[in-house]
């Protein structure tokens, strides 16, 4: 899904690396004043770019005079400049980028600049890649990888908007949240401990060519393919809710709720499972009566596979999963929903 992000970008002096230089003058800092229209993990209900976040940016010189210059157009302007939250904008961090004193630029860029991988942008093909993007297995820290493709059309110090230079981004991964809830006339004798994603890849290579859908290549088997997404030593017991409850692992305050992100891959029944241990209400306890029956029978585990008719057998890109979790009198049902990231459609799975 596409997430806008306005933004004015505050860009500091550097030499084009030709035949010749491309002149810079101060004042005229470049900036980004970011608005997002889509959730990222760090906002997932509000509609502005995260202001504890990075990006980078790519800046070519597109002018006029570069095309007819005898070192050719467009030439590299900046290579991964670093962007941050500074006053009201987001400006080059920790140096500020500057205006060319004559010529415009293009901007293309990706979110967060911590991503792991190897990134490039061709000008010639508007195609981003990120080669063998890594998204790290613990969940405090999992990113949100975003991409703006090249703006269409350039600008230059008179010519950027009082808001600042427009960049869209677009999500790139799948973002997966699991909801908790009992049957209408289950008793709340669960008691959920951790949740676990189990069987999931997390290196890849991406590749998205402006105008085009962008595609995940094979991913790369690493680590153990287990992600989790929820601990609680204590166990949190589950009750009955209108919507179901999306449990937010306390331990880490900065992990937004029911925000799992993860790269686009198969999740077919022999892939992808989701992995509970949960505590279950002994039945053959006995408030106030000693027969050495324990209140709770600990540590059960149940693994549900996350695959399904209506669902298919693979997360795509930016799409958002909402998966229902529902305990019973007797089993474990899980019915998945899918909507689009915004807005989307309802699907249901119930695995017996």
């Amino acid at each position: 899904m596409t997430k806008l992000v306005i933004a004015a970008l505050a860009i500091a002096a550097m030499a084009a690396c030709t035949k010749s230089n491309v002149q810079y003058e101060q004042p005229g800092e470049i900036a980004f004043q970011p608005v997002a229209q889509k959730a990222t993990k760090a906002t997932s209900i509000s509609t502005s770019y995260p202001t504890g976040e990075k990006f980078n940016v790519w800046a070519w010189w597109g002018s006029e005079e570069a095309e007819s210059s005898s070192f050719g157009s467009p030439i590299l302007y900046i290579e991964e400049g670093t962007f941050a939250k500074k006053g009201n904008s987001w400006g080059g961090a920790p140096t500020p980028y500057y205006w060319p004193t004559t010529g415009s630029l293009l901007f293309a860029g990706y979110s967060p600049a911590e991503a792991q991988g190897t990134f490039k942008y061709v000008l010639n093909t508007k195609t981003f890649t990120a080669t063998q993007f890594i998204q790290p297995f613990h969940i405090s820290e999992t990113v949100d990888l975003m991409w703006f493709d090249v703006i269409d059309e350039s600008y230059d110090k008179t010519t950027m908007p009082d808001t600042g230079v427009p960049a869209t981004f677009n999500h790139a991964l799948a973002w997966l949240t699991f909801k908790f809830n009992l049957e209408n006339d289950a008793p709340d004798n669960w008691r959920v401990k951790e949740v676990t994603l189990t069987g999931i890849e997390n290196v890849s290579t991406f590749t998205a060519v402006k105008g085009q859908a962008p595609s995940w290549g094979t991913p790369t088997p690493t680590g153990d393919g287990r992600m989790n997404v929820y601990t609680n030593a204590t166990g949190v017991t589950i009750a009955k809710t209108a919507d179901g409850t999306v449990l937010e692992n306390t331990a880490d305050a900065s992990i937004e709720k029911g925000a799992v992100l993860v790269i686009p891959q198969s999740c077919t029944k022999d892939d992808a499972s989701l992995e509970i241990t949960y505590d279950l209400k002994n039945p053959a306890y006995k408030e106030g009566i000693d027969n050495g029956a324990t209140e709770y029978l600990l540590g059960q585990k149940v693994l549900l596979p996350l695959n399904g008719n209506n669902v298919g057998d693979a997360w795509n890109v930016g799409t958002h999963y909402i998966y229902n979790i529902v305990f019973g009198a007797n089993e474990i049902l899980i019915a998945p929903e899918v909507t689009a990231w915004d807005p989307g459609v309802n699907q249901d799975i119930t695995f017996q």
